[in-house]
């Protein structure tokens, strides 16, 4: 009994680290396509104006707060494990040839959890990030330093890079318009590495409702399906499952740069080690705001 309880602890320490690289449920990278053109952005005032904005070089910084609940489904009981998370996310960009250079880095991450012993933000992690972009914020490359090696437990930028970098769309619309965008990605989660596909689906709402002047109000519903394996040899660990979240989105309606975003995600996922399948549900809100 008492090494039954052991393997279950070792497990739900696994799958919790796992999770907590999870916490919105809905990462971003690479667009499998983009459209170069170069268009004129104006001041938006009224509905029927037509909107076509692109992205401009800029150094932005970003405050970013999870808060999640994880259903941990073990062999005999049901766990709830409340997650909340902080995240200072620096993004810059620089014009080369009508593209975009991108470089991103997690600047400081604080976790606050029943399962964590944490008292303060952790500086010590960077986890820096390169990528060429469209300037409608569709990425043709994107490649975190460093080889992939999910041995520990770190906060990953692609995660959170399609996040703050909103994909525009790719012909001028106007309110009511809707666009979408298809990507797919492999980063680490805890000790799993996952691949994402990703559909995103846009809506211009309005340009009256977001508290910044000139900005655009954006939905967002997205959605996500996971496959995981691991990365080293005698990491047993794999899962799969799916995800789904809805944004309210505001971006500045001249530069397209994300000024706040508020989302709700649910994910599902099952972990397969060697005791069995094991499911796991998150459900999050997240908050980002440009700092």
């Amino acid at each position: 009994m008492k090494r039954s309880r052991r393997l279950q602890a070792c497990i739900y320490a696994s799958v919790y680290s796992l999770l907590v690289g999870c916490a919105t449920g809905h990462p971003t990278t690479p667009a499998t396509s983009t459209t170069r053109t170069q268009r004129d952005t104006t001041v938006i005032e009224s509905h029927k104006k037509s909107w076509a904005p692109h992205l401009i070089a800029a150094k932005l910084r970003y405050f970013i707060h999870d808060s999640s609940t994880i259903s941990i489904n073990g062999d005999t009981t049901v766990a709830v494990v409340p997650i909340e998370s902080t995240m200072i996310f620096s993004v810059s960009t620089s014009d080369s040839n009508n593209l975009l250079i991108v470089n991103s880095q997690i600047d400081s991450f604080y976790v606050n959890s029943s399962r964590s012993t944490k008292t303060k933000p952790d500086t010590s992690i960077r986890s820096n990030m390169h990528m060429v972009a469209s300037k409608e914020g569709r990425f043709l490359d994107l490649t975190e330093a460093g080889p992939l090696d999910c041995t520990v437990a770190n906060p990953s930028s692609p995660s959170r890079i399609g996040e703050v970098l909103i994909a525009l769309p790719l012909n001028a619309i106007t309110v009511g318009d809707k666009w979408s965008d298809t990507v797919s990605t492999t980063s680490c989660r805890g000790r799993i590495a996952l691949t994402h596909r990703i559909v995103r689906q846009y809506e211009l709402l309005d340009f009256s409702s977001c508290p910044q002047t000139n900005a655009a109000k954006v939905r967002g519903v997205i959605t996500d399906t996971l496959v995981g394996s691991p990365t080293k040899s005698n990491n047993h660990l794999s899962a799969h499952g799916f995800g789904n979240a809805i944004s309210m989105i505001c971006i500045d309606a001249n530069t397209g740069t994300l000024l706040k975003s508020d989302t709700q995600s649910h994910l599902e996922l099952t972990v397969t080690t060697t005791r069995g399948a094991f499911p796991f549900i998150q459900n999050s809100n997240t908050h980002i705001e440009l700092r």
